[in-house]
């Protein structure tokens, strides 16, 4: 079977088309490589992710003529499609919609006329804030996205529909290869890269009440393979049980020795999701042996491959 990975140098990129080439399938990687998408936003891809990686990963932006010619050329049977710009905090509404729909619409097209099977990365982000639900469905929880990226995740799982995507909508993933995410990295791997550098980590003031649902990468690269084969829809991937970032904190401080935390003040006033749970009904229905890394698992999972 032939593969694409789009966004292959990143976080879930990386991790995904090693595990692809691992299982046989003939796959080709692209990404912009540390391309400004603008003025303030930046592809976090790099070659040290997959500088070990034994196929090619071609330096191309999906929104060109040659991604269009190696998508005609290539002809895969799945196309994974992770690329996006992840700026969380963006305020050029224009920009990331842009960024993240336009080239997917080229995707789908590509998709409808050859019948490639696309799954794509979602995100947990287009629930919002608002929800009063202990597990968000995605089936019975309205999509209320906040910002300009929960915002255009929700435009392309609209222009999904009717088409031969599946959907994934990614929690709060963490693991190996975030650290060129710096900032917009998970908390686990920034409290992990400021140990490694003896530096101070300040949790935020509101660590011990923000609960998220934070699930490891391998379970992920589980779903992606799983959602291939066999996927149809939106699937939430996620562990079904929310932890704090106090959590994370006590976890790793129980396998290296961390000084006791430290606060600062939240600085996010709009747009924080201070709860994420998802239901894990349609993901075990995918993948009925689905059993998730606990924090705990996931966390010294992390620092053994870090």
């Amino acid at each position: 079977m032939k593969s694409i990975v789009t966004g292959a140098a990143g976080f879930i990129g990386s991790h995904l088309i090693n595990s692809l080439t691992e299982k046989g399938y003939e796959t080709i990687g692209v990404d912009i490589f540390g391309k400004p998408f603008t003025d303030s936003s930046t592809s976090f891809g790099s070659f040290r992710n997959i500088k070990s990686l034994n196929c090619n990963v071609l330096p191309l932006d999906i929104s060109s003529d040659e991604f269009i010619r190696l998508l005609v050329d290539f002809q895969p049977d799945y196309i994974f499609h992770l690329a996006a710009d992840s700026n969380t905090l963006s305020k050029n509404e224009f920009e990331i919609i842009r960024n993240n729909t336009l080239s997917y619409r080229n995707i789908i097209a590509y998709s409808d006329k050859s019948n490639c099977k696309i799954v794509y990365a979602s995100s947990a982000s287009i629930y919002g804030t608002k929800s009063k639900e202990k597990y968000f469905s995605e089936t019975d929880s309205k999509p209320a996205p906040e910002n300009p990226y929960a915002f255009s995740k929700y435009q392309m799982e609209i222009m999904s529909k009717n088409s031969n995507a599946i959907g994934l909508r990614l929690f709060n993933v963490f693991g190996p290869n975030e650290i060129y995410k710096k900032t917009t990295s998970s908390v686990s791997s920034q409290i992990y890269s400021s140990y490694l550098q003896n530096k101070e980590f300040l949790l935020f003031e509101d660590s011990k009440e923000t609960f998220r649902d934070f699930i490891y990468i391998d379970d992920v690269i589980k779903a992606f393979i799983e959602a291939a084969k066999k996927g149809e829809g939106i699937y939430n991937v996620c562990t079904g049980i929310p932890r704090s970032f106090q959590d994370i904190y006590d976890s790793i401080a129980k396998v290296v020795n961390l000084p006791p935390p430290k606060y600062k003040k939240n600085p996010i006033n709009f747009g924080y999701q201070k709860y994420t749970c998802g239901s894990t009904k349609r993901i075990k229905s995918l993948i009925p042996n689905f059993k998730p890394n606990t924090l705990e698992e996931g966390i010294k999972k992390m620092i053994d491959n870090f």
